[in-house]
């Protein structure tokens, strides 16, 4: 259970920036995943610390949830407002609803990928 200043979560440090991330980087992590955010669409104190960090180690990546306040508009929830940070969420409805343009970000994806490896 986690919290601190940013929510009910229980466990969260007052400074992410100084006192979560550096741990994970400490040993040796690129990657660290966030699964837990504040019920705010708004630029946080937790968006901060993970733009902070993130900017101050380019080698690091930090990956949040984007929010399980969906669906309904603003549902976006701190630290994925954070600007150095990738956001990921997941929807419900079905898979058919989104096969065009999963098709459509697939085929973009491996022509981008595919002209990176070519330079």
């Amino acid at each position: 259970d986690i919290s601190g200043k940013y929510s009910t979560l229980g466990g969260l440090p007052d400074d992410l920036s100084e006192e979560l991330w550096p741990y994970s980087w400490g040993l040796g992590a690129h990657v660290h995943c966030s699964s837990w955010g504040e019920a705010s669409n708004r630029y946080t104190a937790a968006a901060h610390d993970a733009d902070t960090f993130a900017w101050e180690h380019p080698d690091f990546l930090i990956v949040t949830a984007a929010g399980n306040g969906g669906p309904v508009s603003l549902s976006l929830g701190s630290p994925a407002t954070a600007k150095n940070a990738l956001a990921v969420s997941a929807v419900r409805n079905a898979i058919d609803t989104y096969s065009t343009y999963a098709g459509a970000a697939a085929e973009l994806f491996a022509s981008i990928t595919h002209a990176s490896l070519n330079q």
